[in-house]
């Protein structure tokens, strides 16, 4: 309960607050206090989640080792997943971009038949990937195959963008950007940027 009160107040633009219960919830489920691991583990991960929502990759960086740690240690295959997604966008948000990739391609090629939702997620992340190194048409086949994920729009865009089509750049990424609910403030906030940049 604390830890997703914690999420839902980061959410909300309250990240001091929610970060402070998140690292409460995450140390005490690591120390013991939640019985069921795989809880241990969600509450983990919703603490990168957050962390990586405030862009304070080191704290993110940490947990994600932590993660792994765990799920390696008591055979929590999707959790490790999960959490490989997450570090792979950490470390390619801090310019590592050959340990995102290579851990995004592996990912990719063991969840071949999966439809979970992290598939879907390394997806996004490898092609946000290309899209960072230039690579737009490999990076456009990733996100045809995400087209609903707001990512994937907003990677559309800023292709779009390279491209020289800015209107049609703008007007892309402000569909997501209007969807987004207003009091979703951090949501709000992860689409500001790249829209300033389409509509400069």
């Amino acid at each position: 309960g604390m830890a997703l009160v914690g999420w839902a107040e980061v959410q909300l633009g309250r990240p001091a607050d929610g970060l402070r219960r998140l690292d409460t919830a995450a140390v005490s489920a690591l120390a013991g206090d939640v019985s069921d691991v795989m809880w241990t583990g969600k509450i983990c991960c919703w603490l990168v989640a957050a962390s990586q929502s405030v862009q304070d990759f080191a704290r993110a960086a940490q947990w994600c080792e932590r993660i792994e740690a765990l799920s390696l240690e008591r055979g929590l295959d999707a959790l490790f997943t999960t959490c490989r997604v997450q570090h792979a966008a950490v470390q390619m948000a801090t310019g590592r971009w050959g340990f995102a990739e290579s851990t995004l391609a592996e990912i990719l090629e063991r969840t071949e038949r999966s439809a979970r939702a992290f598939r879907t997620d390394a997806t996004v992340q490898l092609g946000e990937l290309r899209r960072r190194q230039g690579r737009f048409d490999d990076a456009l086949a990733l996100f045809d195959q995400a087209e609903f994920d707001p990512r994937s729009v907003v990677g559309r865009a800023l292709i779009q963008l390279e491209l020289g089509q800015a209107q049609r750049a703008w007007n892309t990424v402000r569909s997501v950007l209007d969807s987004a609910h207003p009091e979703d403030r951090m949501r709000r906030a992860s689409i500001l940027l790249s829209a300033v940049r389409c509509a400069h």
